[in-house]
């Protein structure tokens, strides 16, 4: 990915991120209009980076996810909350939560990504140690208990 890239794909996240976490707008009503002008970015750019905006929604998730990646795995397994909220990741998810309510888009959506980081840090672990129940298995339980636990934290 050449500096360029790199450079759009940060201002139009940062731009999603402040329209959602500190103007506090709700992720539906936002348009790819409003993000483009927030991030100073033409929307022909933005099609050049991102499908729709669930596309930026995924890459910032993506992002803080791989951030997450820089605590150890005891950290990330035993203090998931503190890890998101060192990220600010638990603001933008309460709010991605509080928009699920509107849309089963969202909440599809943020139990894909969970899915994604939870299968991510068990990989580890299985590298680490044997683990004696299938993967699918723990990432589904693991991944619904903090689905759960985030929603009735933020709440």
């Amino acid at each position: 990915m050449t500096k360029a890239v790199k450079r759009t794909r940060k201002l139009l996240a940062d731009a999603l991120i402040q329209l959602i976490y500190i103007e506090k707008r709700h992720f539906e009503s936002l348009t790819v209009n409003e993000i483009c002008e927030k991030a100073l970015i033409h929307r022909t750019t933005f099609y050049g980076h991102f499908e729709d905006k669930y596309e930026l929604f995924k890459y910032v998730y993506r992002s803080l996810t791989a951030q997450r990646l820089n605590f150890s795995l005891e950290v990330r397994l035993l203090q998931p909350f503190s890890v998101s909220e060192k990220l600010k990741q638990t603001e933008l998810l309460r709010l991605a939560f509080l928009y699920q309510q509107q849309s089963p888009q969202m909440l599809t959506l943020i139990q894909q990504l969970v899915r994604e980081a939870v299968a991510i840090d068990l990989r580890e672990l299985a590298q680490q140690r044997s683990l004696k129940l299938p993967e699918d298995l723990l990432v589904t339980f693991l991944s619904s208990t903090l689905i759960s636990l985030d929603f009735y934290w933020t709440n």
